[in-house]
């Protein structure tokens, strides 16, 4: 079984995102706001994003997916709705 880590990741001023991650270097991220932090840590820790989940639309929870995507061109993001820019599956 792989274990599973979880990283908060501050976002602008009120915010979190989390980076979830496992021994083979998967990660996961759930509500990207500022994807700067984001990749930083995920450099630090060589990982490999695949998914971003979104939870809502709103602009503090996906504002940062276009960066990276910008660096994570293949990862796939999956949101509640297909209106929400970049959505691959929605939930």
């Amino acid at each position: 079984m792989k274990s599973i880590s979880v990283k908060i990741i501050n976002q602008l001023k009120d915010n979190y995102s989390f980076v979830l991650y496992d021994d083979s270097g998967y990660a996961s991220i759930i509500d990207p706001a500022d994807s700067l932090p984001i990749i930083r840590f995920v450099k630090k820790k060589r990982l490999n994003i695949k998914d971003i989940f979104i939870t809502h639309h709103h602009s503090d929870h996906t504002s940062g997916i276009e960066g990276l995507i910008k660096n994570f061109p293949e990862v796939n993001i999956h949101s509640p709705s297909a209106h929400i820019k970049n959505t691959r599956y929605v939930l």
